[in-house]
């Protein structure tokens, strides 16, 4: 049978447009700044974290009776400033004569002006809304994948928040555990320079997927508690090849016992209903737990230049495991603006009337800062 196709009108699609705009709702990109857990304010003029040196677990030794005992050499702690980073976005309405007709409207009647005034006013409101929102998810990209985040725009002073996360650079720091970063594509280990990565062939011996996000896993317990792990769709595809080859066959056989650790679980590739460009593709045990396995591809659009190509959140080759969302912070500040008694609230928003020209704005403030209590708790790794 035929294929039937209805073809509208401009004054019919603008009717079907209106009820479906209003019946659906839009999913966001905004998936890694879900997992910053402790949120709140502060009226603080910076955020102080305090920091612990010279870490250790010194043994104990044999002293006697008659002789003193020397004092351990304890933990030494101090703090670290960061600064706030402010963000804004304005609205103003518009009222030129294209802007008063809206696509399906007649040519010879004009729409009431203050209802699409509202319309559009409210339209570009959201649109700025989300573009804060964007830059949230930026900010916990960027604190995710590398602890550090610098804000600089052609309208605010550069401010730099680094964590300084510990970066593995050799072979034993990598086998140590002791990092939040690591790329394997350069470290020189399991035989060469690159051989420990995902897709590496010729090493000492061949890599597998699975085995590394066990050793990861256990490596964060020194810390925490492992939550999430997220990865770029090209990573994904790598431990997915490795979990349907020949060394896991027993392991996806629900005939075959095998121990429950070892046991590899359907998939799922359900998209999440919450989040745009998020997929729960597997559940893997890890640390006598399960944990979920996510890809993100959310994208964002660059602000200023000719470029439009949508960039990607989550870099690609990337792993993120992430532990409990109480590791991740997010506060937000005071805001500068006397109307808004500088106090500390998620967001404000100035509004204003030009009474000669008839025109009204807003201006949205947010000051903003997202970090991490253990920043090595969030283990990245570049795999390939």
């Amino acid at each position: 049978m035929a294929e039937i196709v209805t073809v509208y009108d401009p004054y019919q699609v603008k009717a079907i447009l209106d009820g479906v705009q209003k019946g659906r709702a839009i999913k966001r990109p905004n998936f890694l700044q879900s997992f910053f857990g402790d949120r709140g304010l502060s009226e603080s003029d910076s955020i102080r974290m305090d920091i612990e040196f010279n870490i250790g677990n010194p043994m104990g030794q044999p002293v006697n009776p008659d002789v003193d005992a020397p004092e351990l050499d304890l933990p030494q702690y101090g703090h670290k400033a960061y600064g706030w980073t402010y963000v804004k976005e304005a609205v103003t309405s518009r009222s030129d004569p294209d802007f008063m007709r809206r696509i399906g409207d007649a040519l010879n009647v004009g729409a009431d002006p203050t209802v699409v005034l509202a319309e559009d006013f409210r339209k570009r409101q959201q649109f700025s809304l989300n573009a804060m929102e964007n830059y949230e998810e930026l900010v916990a990209r960027d604190i995710l994948v590398s602890g550090k985040h610098i804000a600089k725009s052609d309208y605010a002073t550069t401010v730099v928040t680094d964590f300084e996360k510990s970066v593995a650079t050799t072979s034993a720091e990598y086998v140590a555990g002791e990092w939040g970063n690591v790329d394997l594509t350069s470290i020189t280990h399991n035989g060469g320079a690159g051989k420990a990565a995902w897709s590496a062939t010729g090493g000492t011996k061949v890599v597998d997927p699975l085995q590394d996000l066990k050793m990861w896993a256990s490596y964060m317990s020194r810390w925490d508690s492992l939550d999430s792990i997220v990865m770029s769709y090209d990573a994904y595809l790598v431990l997915e090849a490795a979990l349907n080859g020949d060394l896991y066959k027993n392991a996806r056989d629900l005939t075959i016992n095998v121990a429950p650790e070892d046991r590899i679980y359907e998939t799922f590739g359900s998209a999440l209903e919450t989040f745009e460009g998020v997929t729960l593709q597997r559940v893997l045990r890890l640390d006598n737990r399960k944990i979920p396995v996510y890809t993100y591809d959310g994208k964002y659009t660059l602000r200023t230049g000719t470029d439009r190509t949508k960039q990607s959140y989550m870099p690609n080759g990337y792993v993120l495991m992430i532990p409990t969302s109480a590791n991740q912070v997010k506060r937000y500040g005071r805001i500068q603006h006397l109307k808004a008694q500088w106090r500390a609230m998620p967001l404000w928003i100035n509004q204003w009337m030009n009474e000669r020209h008839g025109t009204f704005g807003q201006e949205m403030h947010r000051a903003l800062f997202m970090g991490l209590r253990r920043p090595d708790s969030v283990k990245s790794i570049k795999v390939i």
